[in-house]
């Protein structure tokens, strides 16, 4: 976590007012195929889903019906909810449990649905439901959800404003679900990976013309928590002299078997380090400084409830910062280093 001087601004994994937090893409197989077990499948929606979360994303279905049955390949609950043409999500949603399905239903061609973890909000994917053969007399597709996206969801930086908001804000940046597996001491559990901009309480105006440096100390890795690393040890079954190694490379074994998770994570107890940075404004307006880091969390699940979690700092920031005018817009930060 980012702090100025070396304070450290906490964050809690549970924001306020959400229930939202963070992810892998999943992928469906519209063609009602399944996907091989590692590499990107045919069709990939990572644009679709980083468009929804911009508030960008608008369907188009047509108004030929074709009956629809999802699948949910995943370790976890899920919930696929219709997305409206305006991009706001309709009352019209399912939940399916691992290695379920949901019962068959009447939808339009290019209909689009938001596939989100159903016990923690997380987005998943945006998947837009094609037309089946040309001649089917009973026109159907089976989308299997398989997939969960990568840290790429994240690429674009921070997010930006809301309708009713003039500058981003937490509430602004969605929780992404990019890792999920089985959890090998319990076959009915699960393990998850979720990530998010996290916004620090730092910001600053400058004039045209004006300059800063600040010292920031960067907190990177696990809270310090003997009781966090002894719950994750035992819900996962590890003998407990193994630490965060084990914990590391037990969830890095899970997500490769349960679910086709390519990106290796890397858990130990926090390190800290201090930067200085210098920020010159040399455009005409004022500018607002802003920092963003990336967060993420880890879950151990017992179906709908949390038997586990810890937050990490990933000490990732934004490069270096996210620069706005006076009315909120994005700008180009100019001078920093």
């Amino acid at each position: 976590m980012v702090g100025q001087s070396g304070h450290r601004h906490g964050h809690s994994a549970r924001r306020a007012g959400r229930w939202f937090r963070f992810g892998t893409t999943a992928r469906a197989a519209a063609e009602g195929g399944p996907h091989s077990l590692h590499g990107r499948p045919a069709t990939d929606s990572f644009a679709d889903l980083k468009k929804y979360a911009k508030g960008t994303f608008q369907p188009n279905p047509t108004t030929t019906e074709q009956k629809v049955v999802f699948h949910n390949d995943l370790q976890i609950p899920i919930q696929v909810v219709l997305i409206n043409r305006d991009g706001s999500l309709s009352g019209k949603s399912y939940k399916v449990t691992p290695g379920g399905k949901t019962e068959e239903h009447s939808g339009k061609v290019n209909d689009a649905w938001l596939v989100r973890a159903a016990n923690s909000g997380a987005l998943i994917d945006v998947l837009t439901v094609t037309a089946s053969q040309p001649g089917d007399v009973n026109p159907r597709r089976d989308p299997r959800i398989n997939y969960v996206p990568n840290m790429s969801v994240l690429s674009d930086g921070p997010p930006s404003a809301s309708a009713t908001n003039k500058y981003p804000t937490e509430a602004d940046a969605h929780n992404f679900l990019v890792g999920q597996g089985e959890n090998p001491h319990d076959s009915k559990g699960a393990v998850t990976r979720e990530v998010w901009w996290n916004l620090s309480g730092q910001s600053y105006s400058l004039a045209p013309d004006e300059s800063l440096s600040w010292t920031i100390a960067t907190i990177s890795g696990v809270e310090r928590s003997s009781t966090v690393e002894t719950q994750f040890i035992t819900k996962l079954g590890l003998e407990a002299k193994g630490g965060w190694e084990a914990i590391t490379t037990t969830i890095n074994a899970s997500f490769e078997k349960s679910y086709r998770q390519s990106e290796s994570i890397t858990l130990k107890e926090s390190v800290s380090s201090t930067e200085t940075r210098s920020i010159v404004n040399t455009s005409s307006f004022n500018k607002i400084y802003r920092v963003w880091q990336i967060m993420e969390t880890y879950t151990i699940w017992k179906g709908d409830e949390i038997v586990a979690e810890l937050s990490n700092d990933t000490g990732n920031i934004a490069t270096p910062f996210a620069c706005y005018d006076s009315g909120g817009n994005w700008v180009e930060c100019g001078s920093t280093h």
